[in-house]
């Protein structure tokens, strides 16, 4: 999902879970069906639709069509709706799959990148390249304990950008979905989260930007995160606040 602007929160919202236990009882199984992005006193709905096997097909923003996945058997390809000079463009973006339906390369019509996976199935290289070939980003992940601790960021050979994480001892749900909202996990926390390998086990509750850039070095403030779970373990309220900034993100779900 593309940045909508409108992840950095100032007011609260009571978030209400549509979701009846699933027949399974599996933790996070249902699926999600909407997400209410509140910032800056500012609120943005997004909702969210499936195919009969649970796979997402269609986002609305504001009840306008956003974004239409294709699943195929090697690959999702989704188009987005994107606006510029007040005329809305198609934007094709082709996510290529592996053998285990695994995201192994993503192709748009100004670049191109590849992911890597280890033995255990966490993604620990992403490396793109723009079609110009003026450009490269190398993003390397670094796991302990079943939870992604670093991300370092290399643009042109250079390291530019630095995440780190920490985690509470709360598991987190298969189905949550932070969107944009946790630094640096931009690429691979939205919709096809699941599709990117092993993800997290437990929830990420703090985590710290650095920049390397020689002109604007700076660590940003810790930004802390807190979680709210209905009775089946569906993450409903998502938040993160810094001394400069804040958001939250109020989720409903579909058990049927």
């Amino acid at each position: 999902m593309k940045k909508t602007g409108i992840l950095m929160l100032s007011m609260a919202i009571l978030a209400v879970s549509s979701c009846k236990k699933d027949k399974k009882g599996t933790l996070g199984s249902c699926l999600l069906t909407e997400g209410r992005f509140t910032s800056d006193n500012e609120t943005q709905i997004v909702n969210m639709e499936y195919d009969a096997l649970g796979r997402v097909i269609l986002v609305k923003s504001e009840g306008r069509e956003y974004a239409n996945y294709v699943h195929s058997t090697d690959h999702i390809l989704l188009t987005e709706k994107i606006e510029e000079g007040g005329v809305v463009h198609d934007y094709p973006t082709n996510y290529g799959l592996d053998s285990q339906r695994r995201i192994s390369v993503v192709t748009t019509p100004s670049s191109k990148t590849t992911y890597t996976y280890n033995p255990e199935g966490y993604l620990i290289q992403s490396a793109k390249v723009a079609s110009t070939g003026d450009y490269t980003r190398v993003t390397n992940l670094t796991y302990s304990g079943g939870n992604l601790t670093k991300i370092a960021i290399t643009i042109d050979g250079i390291l530019r950008e630095v995440y780190t994480y920490i985690y509470g001892a709360a598991l987190q749900s298969a189905n949550f979905r932070s969107f944009d909202s946790i630094q640096g996990l931009e690429d691979y926390a939205g919709l096809l989260k699941n599709s990117f390998g092993k993800s997290s086990k437990n929830q990420v509750i703090k985590s710290v930007f650095q920049s390397l850039y020689s002109s604007h070095p700076n660590t940003s403030p810790t930004m802390n995160y807190t979680y709210i779970k209905d009775e089946q373990g569906n993450i409903i309220g998502f938040s993160g606040t810094s001394d400069e900034e804040s958001f939250q993100i109020a989720y409903k779900y579909n058990c049927e």
